[in-house]
């Protein structure tokens, strides 16, 4: 196993009075240590040499990485410290007990290495894993998964914050048996702050202690997170990639015994990411979606986190919505959102079932602050893109145009606005007005008498005198005389659908406009173009 100059010097005894300057790696890329060769003109890089003062080389290439472990002291060391890392051992030393020593350690995460691999390769036990790491890590662990519930956990600390839950002494970590409750993760984020989107080792303070910390993080996102927790020292320079190495193990352990233990819902997961990614799905995919689809309907939804949750990991929330919702299959979109497809059938009777799912939904969105898109019924799972559209355009266009109502928007309810944008596509909405409707608008500038309100409001109450008249406040008569102007001005035959069509095209057009102005006004206090 490789190593870095941090854990060697971490290991070597206080007896032999180590010292560290220079420039050191903090990847495990070094070698294990080598005798210098008088007359060598190259140390190559990661390499680790041990070797005398009087024995230094005049000249000499160095390379990256490259650790010298001196016994003695000597100026000419200052040279080598600009080009590597060197660490100088007390010149009493004996030179072979001091090479020994450092093989000595080689050997000891050689051990630690082939013990973790036995493990994986037996039962792949995250327990075992950590107390096997102890040897190598004199700290208390604790490994969490994606929910934040307790995986496994070997030392003092660790056990008791999970036999505890937290506490004044401990941080307040998950017990073994339950996970962190949607109710509970404000705080618990307001305690812990984790960083899930980092990679590598990250630290953590507390009142009386500290912890180094290494997500467990793949392509299907975040699993949960090692700990190593310091109740009575700090950490030392060679723990962090120590650390991160065994959450690489430790990760590698969870694959086995399967993030997810239903692989069947694995690969219609797969799949429908698969689809949605404009990516075809391969012959077993395409098996597996064909059948869910045989067994019923789904629609399907897409959140969001608010801007200020986004820490909180969407595999918390997509675990959540898969454990609380039978038949849901759920995976991140482009690490800003979640996907979720979701069986109807087994939710309520023919007929209630959409209300049913809205009204599990509504709890978690509401106490998550998330907000999500809904599309309509899914019968067919090889066409999940055009649902996901419809999702996402449901998502979009809700959270622009209703920011303050109900956070699930619904597909349906948004559909004519999403034509009528995509007609308008990128033309001013002026170059859709008729010479008639110029003129319309051109009175309108002039007027106190708003002709387009009139006209609009006539077409909303299909042509009816009676129903416009009672909407506007008018008389009658004085609406007739009025529409009469209209019509003149306007030029179009009313009675044709297709005229009417295209009017009520360009005034929802114009009504859209106006709200995306005044949303884009109340956050930016600029004007949207």
């Amino acid at each position: 196993m490789r190593l870095n100059a941090d854990i060697v010097f971490d290991h070597l005894p206080e007896s032999l009075s180590p010292r560290m300057q220079g420039v050191k790696e903090s990847a495990m890329r070094l070698r294990r240590p080598e005798l210098y060769e008088t007359g060598c003109r190259e140390l190559e890089p990661d390499h680790l040499y041990v070797i005398r003062e009087e024995r230094l080389p005049q000249r000499v290439t160095v390379g990256k990485g490259c650790v010298i472990v001196c016994i003695g002291n000597s100026a000419r060391l200052r040279w080598f410290a600009e080009h590597c890392c060197v660490i100088t051992i007390s010149g009493s030393a004996d030179f072979y007990a001091v090479f020994n020593t450092v093989q000595r350690i080689f050997q000891h995460y050689d051990l630690w290495e082939d013990t973790l691999y036995n493990i994986i390769s037996d039962d792949a036990s995250v327990e075992a894993m950590l107390e096997a790491s102890q040897q190598v890590i004199p700290a208390s662990m604790l490994v969490v998964d994606a929910m934040f519930g307790c995986v496994a956990a070997v030392g003092k600390q660790a056990e008791r914050a999970v036999a505890a839950g937290g506490g004044e002494t401990v941080p307040s970590f998950v017990p073994a048996t339950k996970r962190i409750s949607v109710s509970s993760m404000d705080q618990f984020l307001a305690t812990h702050d984790p960083s899930t989107e980092v990679s590598g080792a990250f630290r953590f303070e507390f009142e009386d202690m500290s912890t180094i910390n290494v997500n467990l993080i793949d392509a299907e996102g975040y699993h949960g997170c090692l700990t190593v927790i310091y109740p009575d020292s700090e950490p030392k320079p060679g723990d962090s990639p120590t650390i991160e190495f065994l959450a690489s193990l430790v990760l590698r352990a969870l694959r086995q015994q399967g993030l997810d233990p239903d692989s069947e819902r694995s690969a219609l997961r797969d799949s429908l990411r698969a689809i949605v990614s404009d990516l075809p799905p391969d012959a077993y995919g395409k098996a597996a979606l064909q059948a869910a689809s045989e067994r019923g309907t789904y629609v399907c939804v897409r959140l969001k986190l608010a801007h200020k949750l986004r820490q909180i990991p969407l595999a918390y929330v997509r675990n959540l919505l898969e454990a609380d919702i039978a038949g849901t299959v759920a995976f991140e979109y482009r690490r800003s959102s979640l996907v979720a497809f979701v069986r109807l059938d087994d939710l309520a009777e023919e007929g209630s079932r959409r209300t049913a799912l809205e009204q599990m939904l509504m709890p978690l969105l509401r106490s998550m602050e998330m907000r999500a898109g809904m599309s309509d019924h899914v019968g067919d799972l090889l066409e999940a893109k055009a649902f996901f559209l419809q999702a996402s355009i449901a998502l979009e266009n809700g959270t622009l145009l209703d920011p303050d109502a109900s956070p699930l928007y619904k597909f349906q309810d948004y559909a004519l606005a999403e034509m009528v944008v995509n007609s308008i596509g990128q033309f001013p909405i002026e170059m859709f007005y008729t010479s008639g409707l110029r003129k319309l608008v051109a009175h309108d500038a002039e007027s106190p008498t708003s002709y387009i309100k009139t006209l609009k409001c006539f077409l909303d109450h299909n042509m009816n005198v009676t129903h416009t008249a009672k909407a506007l406040y008018l008389h009658r008569s004085t609406l007739i005389e009025r529409m009469e102007r209209i019509r003149e001005l306007l030029g179009d035959d009313l009675s044709d659908p297709d005229v009417r069509l295209r009017l009520a095209l360009v005034f929802k057009a114009i009504e859209l406009h106006d709200d995306m102005q005044d949303r884009f006004e109340e956050r930016s206090g600029s004007t949207w173009l």
